[in-house]
């Protein structure tokens, strides 16, 4: 959804990396997220209501926006009950995780129990990125995040009132000269990039592995690649051969969810094809 506002693409990232923050949290099990992606309009963001529906608002101080909304048996499961104060106080991990993602502190935050209250909190938004999490087909929760408001400029910060200098010499009790006033600065906000972010602490982070152990990745090895025009695709047939771009004898790569984890090298194990790390890519280490 957008209200034409200019948003960069670094407040974007940000966003993203919210919603997919926040949505790992609540996979687990059976339960898969999502990715995010773009919003055309905050209803979107509710889950069937057949069964119920409880959700919190969360306002930070930037004008950024995050809800998220259970299904009515997922906030049982989860939070042990279904009222925004259950809901605040079982997901006060998710809450604190998405806080420190987004270097700035939390405001606000309201109960939200349908799709019309949802809509109301998210009007006016400039851009609205959410995921879902499923359970089988269903979508038992979602997760978005919202950028500011139109005509909201975000407060700057408190300027640094420096302390008196105490001291006998007379020179320290006369007016100082006015420093030159600088232009206010927004908040600062991490960017997208890996060095982005405020350091998360031991304790939140062990909480959130925690909430993590059961979540399953998908881990594909890849043998290598190649490009086929359509004419050639349509070509094929039982039989032919598709050269690949890697040599023989490289090693294979493995991927996490789609992403680069490491090289290995093929191997049987049980009559079964299986493959043995030699490097996990990004440590330096070697096997």
């Amino acid at each position: 959804m957008s209200t034409g506002i200019d948003i960069p693409n670094d407040v974007i990232g940000l966003l993203a990396e919210t919603v997919e923050r926040g949505a790992s949290l609540l996979a687990g099990g059976s339960r898969l997220a999502g990715p995010a992606a773009a919003q055309d309009e905050a209803a979107e963001l509710a889950p069937d209501e057949s069964a119920g529906t409880v959700g919190l608002g969360l306002s930070f101080a930037d004008d950024t926006a995050v809800v998220v909304v259970l299904t009515t048996p997922l906030a049982e499961e989860l939070c042990g009950g279904s009222s925004p104060d259950h809901v605040r106080s079982g997901l006060q991990v998710l809450i604190d995780e998405i806080t420190t993602g987004l270097g700035v502190p939390l405001t606000d935050s309201v109960g939200l129990a349908n799709t019309p209250e949802l809509v109301e909190f998210l009007t006016g938004r400039s851009v609205i990125l959410g995921a879902g999490i499923f359970d089988g087909d269903a979508v038992v929760a979602t997760l978005g995040a919202a950028g500011p408001r139109a005509g909201v400029t975000p407060a700057a910060p408190e300027p640094v009132t420096e302390p008196a200098v105490e001291s006998g010499d007379s020179s320290a009790t006369a007016p100082a000269a006015a420093p030159a006033t600088a232009a206010p600065t927004a908040p600062h906000r991490p960017t997208s990039g890996t060095a982005a972010g405020p350091a998360v602490s031991q304790d939140v982070l062990a909480r959130g592995l925690a909430l993590l152990a059961d979540v399953s990745l998908e881990v594909t090895a890849e043998l290598g690649r190649s490009h086929l025009r359509v004419s050639e695709l349509l070509a094929l047939e039982p039989g032919s051969v598709i050269g690949l771009e890697r040599a023989a004898g490289s090693p294979v790569d493995l991927l996490v969810n789609g992403s680069l984890f490491a090289r290995a090298e093929v191997i049987v194990e049980e009559g079964r094809y299986a493959v043995r790390i030699t490097e996990l890519v990004g440590n330096g280490i070697t096997a």
